[in-house]
């Protein structure tokens, strides 16, 4: 499957083709319907699963030998950064390279407002033979340094409303190729998100967690996700799934908050989200 098929395909947008690296707390404490995770709280959820896993698979999936790909989605929008860095050489000593954002190169079109006052940036970093960094990261314009944190806001589609990334949105991928025949791909997720729809609902979707994708000759073979979210809920609620890719795309996995299950996660990726089904007052 080519890149724009792949793309497609997971339902990402990508604000850049290709870049080119030269040498040189919820407010709705006990909801109507009795589940402490609201039902757009729930939604949102199973949304944040789907775009890290896409962003994982998208990820591990198109890099290799001298290609290195990265993404990063938004949470309530159609929007975010996904693109295809090409090495000029191997990896093999310590080296940070400049920040690139496609504002400056490529700026956005008159017609996407979105864009017109934001970027999509990123740099990738030599750690040593075999280890690189990947940073990915959004930003209000003219801001172009992944250490320069700031408020990042935009309209959110569905639901509608605002969504306030506070710092903005940030993820630092991790290549482990040291084994040719076995790549690890993973990060750390932590994102400081809430969003206030346009009924006055306010949630806090902020989460943290860690997405590992293991890759064996060459191919994506499971993907591990584990995530709290600290404030959706009266007290934090963990999700942890796995996806097999040998088996066809199998998940497992649970949400609970506690020891208690609030939703099984499972079935076969087909080409959508995972299938969530809420248990008890939480089922839809």
């Amino acid at each position: 499957m080519n890149r724009r098929a792949f793309i497609r395909f997971l339902g990402l947008t990508s604000v850049a083709g290709t870049v080119n690296l030269v040498s040189g707390g919820c407010d709705l404490l006990f909801p109507k319907d009795g589940c402490p995770i609201p039902q757009m709280g729930r939604a949102l959820l199973e949304e944040a699963v789907f775009k890290i896993t896409s962003d994982a698979l998208f990820t591990a999936a198109l890099s290799h030998d001298r290609e290195r790909a990265f993404a990063l989605s938004l949470l309530g929008a159609d929007k975010g950064y996904s693109s295809i860095m090409f090495l000029a050489g191997e990896c093999q000593q310590p080296r940070a390279y400049d920040s690139f954002c496609s504002f400056s190169a490529d700026p956005a079109p008159l017609d996407d407002l979105f864009w017109q006052t934001r970027g999509a940036c990123g740099r990738y970093t030599c750690e040593s033979a075999g280890m690189e960094l990947i940073e990915v990261y959004l930003t209000m314009r003219p801001k172009k340094a992944p250490q320069d944190r700031h408020e990042f806001s935009y309209p959110a589609a569905d639901p509608a409303g605002t969504a306030i990334y506070n710092p903005n949105p940030y993820i630092k991928w991790r290549f482990d190729t040291r084994d040719p025949q076995a790549w690890i791909i993973s990060a750390d997720v932590s994102h400081a998100v809430k969003l206030t729809a346009a009924e006055r609902e306010r949630l806090d979707l902020s989460h943290s967690g860690k997405v590992l994708v293991a890759k064996v000759a060459n191919e994506p073979a499971t993907l591990d996700l584990e995530l709290e979210f600290a404030a959706l809920a009266p007290r934090p609620v963990a999700l942890a799934l796995r996806i097999d890719y040998t088996s066809g795309g199998m998940v497992m996995g649970s949400v609970k908050m506690e020891q208690n299950v609030l939703a099984s996660v499972s079935g076969r990726l087909t080409g959508g989200p995972p299938r969530f089904t809420w248990v008890g007052k939480c089922r839809r």
